[in-house]
């Protein structure tokens, strides 16, 4: 005779998954808890965080103890949760070891604005209500030409001075920060372009910084795929994955206290 062993769907996997989540919900913050779940005296659980800021369980108002549910924790490592970015619009589900990672390049996720004016600015938003906070927000803007060297000119460039600077930029559709640096203390200056949107789509875009002394005897000219948003523009200075110029060779270049470059942003055509 033969026997058919039921097969679970994707959905009715998901409904089960989904099912467990309900029982790993704090019954405080309502948040889905993960190691350490603590107990109270009659087995009512809470997460760890909940169970600093309170002293009583919310469900039958007895103490709690300091013994923890080994075997929700271990459920909860076995379960795929949501991103916390899943109302924005993200779908991806992962195991809670994974949130970290995931989090921190969720293209979903909040982005600063970097747009350095008087003081720094606080907002904070997703990528794509960032150029409408950048065009009311803050007056002073840069305008490129797509697939054209742009001159850009540092009017008092002066090494002694460490400054860090950024400007959001609009091209073809996307945005990128330009971020520059002087360093007054290594006597450098940096420059790097970071696309903002999906990690993999930074290598579909590369920049091009030139310098030239103004007699253009001498030059020098940097060329690299954009930088993902993943990464901190301090560890691309640090790092040295950007332009860079020491002050010797700055000094070839600069013209009295005032420093240009071109600077162009190409796309990869399909």
């Amino acid at each position: 005779m033969e026997v058919r062993v039921p097969i679970m769907s994707k959905l009715s996997l998901y409904d089960f998954n989904d099912s467990i989540l309900g029982l790993l919900e704090c019954p405080v913050c309502m948040d889905n808890m993960c190691s350490p779940i603590y107990l109270c005296k009659n087995g009512h659980n809470i997460c760890s965080e909940c169970r600093q800021q309170v002293t009583k369980c919310s469900t039958c108002r007895d103490e709690f103890l300091t013994t923890r549910n080994i075997a929700l924790e271990n459920l909860a490592e076995k379960v795929l949760y949501s991103c916390d970015n899943a109302d924005a619009g993200c779908s991806e589900k992962m195991f809670m070891i994974d949130f970290p990672d995931h989090n921190s390049k969720c293209p979903y996720r909040l982005y600063d604005c970097l747009q350095m004016g008087e003081d720094p600015c606080e907002w904070k938003g997703h990528r794509w209500e960032l150029l409408d906070h950048i065009n009311k927000n803050h007056t002073r803007k840069l305008k490129l030409d797509e697939n054209e060297p742009n001159i850009l000119h540092w009017k008092n460039f002066n090494i002694d001075e460490t400054c860090v600077y950024s400007q959001l930029l609009s091209l073809y559709g996307e945005i990128f920060w330009l971020h520059e640096k002087i360093s007054a203390e290594e006597k450098r200056y940096y420059l790097a372009v970071q696309y903002i949107g999906l990690t993999k789509d930074s290598a579909n875009f590369t920049y091009k910084v030139e310098f030239a002394s103004k007699c253009g005897a001498y030059e020098v000219s940097f060329k690299s795929f954009t930088h993902n948003d993943v990464e901190e523009k301090t560890a691309l200075f640090q790092l040295g994955k950007c332009a860079s110029l020491e002050y010797p060779m700055i000094q070839n270049i600069i013209n009295g206290t005032a420093l240009s470059l071109k600077l162009s942003v190409t796309k990869f055509e399909e």
